[in-house]
């Protein structure tokens, strides 16, 4: 596919969209995080009970989220200097 845009226009729009489409989508997702806290835990009579139950697992998921963004932005910037594990299944078994 050839596109008529000059070569460094092309890298550069991605770049420009994702200071529009980053940050209005994370507002989106902060607006539902705060709506569905707000009415399951906030809102209710036993909120500090329910803020204890609530936290410890929010914060697991929390962290899983970021250690997985880190390992895929480490990967893809060493490429295929990463070892390839493809051959360890013969270990487990």
């Amino acid at each position: 596919m050839h596109s008529s845009a000059p070569r460094s226009a092309q890298g550069i729009v991605p770049i420009v969209l994702a200071w529009f489409v980053s940050p209005i989508l994370t507002a989106i997702a902060s607006a539902i995080l705060f709506w569905v806290v707000r009415f399951t835990v906030l809102r209710r009579e036993n909120a500090a009970r329910r803020a204890f139950w609530v936290l410890p697992p929010a914060v697991v998921v929390t962290f899983f989220v970021c250690i997985y963004f880190v390992l895929t932005k480490v990967r893809r910037r060493l490429g295929n200097s990463l070892p390839d594990n493809s051959g360890s299944h013969h270990m487990l078994q």
